[in-house]
């Protein structure tokens, strides 16, 4: 039985991982609401500044056990930067990718870190179908 409700206000930082090259540290914060009900959590998130962000939600499904959370995040809209790296693009006929997110719960710091991935198929030449795999670290904390 786990004894801490998620249910609540959260906040929170991205940290971006070395595939991102330029952007490599740079952070991206967010608020996020969750309702918990037993293991299971679920949510929105909301990002409040900093590298990438989103003007659009993104929804959160997962769970919580032990002390572990495990939950994933796709953005209402797809946004992404153009090719130079240096403005966000947004394309809302399409929802975002699928982002992993794994952690743990530290008690004495009362707050979470953990990992996340984003695995994305870009089309090389409209055809050719490429795997790119995105990764960084994030901490979350009670509003």
């Amino acid at each position: 039985m786990n004894k801490l409700d998620l249910s609540g206000q959260w906040t929170g930082t991205i940290i971006y991982g070395k595939e991102y090259s330029q952007h490599y540290g740079k952070e991206l914060y967010f608020d996020l609401e969750l309702i918990q009900y037993g293991d299971e959590i679920a949510g929105t998130a909301y990002d409040t500044g900093g590298v990438g962000a989103s003007p659009d939600s993104a929804n959160i499904i997962g769970t919580y056990q032990d002390n572990r959370i495990n939950f994933l995040k796709q953005y209402t809209s797809s946004h992404y930067y153009d090719r130079n790296g240096s403005d966000t693009k947004i394309d809302r006929s399409k929802k975002g990718p699928i982002i992993k997110y794994s952690g743990s719960y530290n008690d004495s710091e009362k707050l979470f870190t953990g990992n996340w991935v984003i695995r994305m198929t870009v089309n090389f030449f409209w055809i050719i179908p490429l795997l790119y795999k995105n990764t960084g670290t994030w901490t979350m904390k009670r509003k």
